[in-house]
């Protein structure tokens, strides 16, 4: 059903707005998320800076980037655009450490994605 269908019925007062972000790696949706973390009055100002700047992010502008090197990226766009410091969502974004012969596994992720491990 549309928008345009549901405007005028009585069920457009429970309407909500769902942002889907459809992004591949690095992830820039992880980057919006770790500036609600640190700011939520500042997300909606930082999506619209990564949509305004998504070529950028595309996998033909960043395919040669590394994972790490791309949070720096999208961490400097916030502090250039939001004025949120790059190291305080760089705190949410870089990967954290875990042993070589640990039982936790490789594949961990960041505080964005596993916040039980902080």
């Amino acid at each position: 059903m549309s928008f345009q269908l549901l405007r005028n019925s009585t069920r457009a007062s429970a309407l909500f707005s769902i942002t889907k972000y459809n992004l591949c790696i690095p992830h820039p949706h992880e980057a919006a998320l770790a500036v609600e973390r640190v700011d939520p009055s500042k997300f909606w100002d930082y999506s619209l800076a990564l949509f305004e700047q998504q070529t950028g992010y595309f996998d033909s502008s960043t395919a040669t980037e590394t994972q790490l090197n791309m949070y720096r990226y999208l961490a400097t766009l916030a502090e250039e655009t939001i004025f949120i410091k790059a190291e305080d969502i760089l705190e949410h974004l870089n990967l954290m450490p875990v042993e070589i012969s640990s039982s936790e596994g490789h594949n961990i992720g960041n505080a964005v994605l596993y916040p039980e491990h902080l």
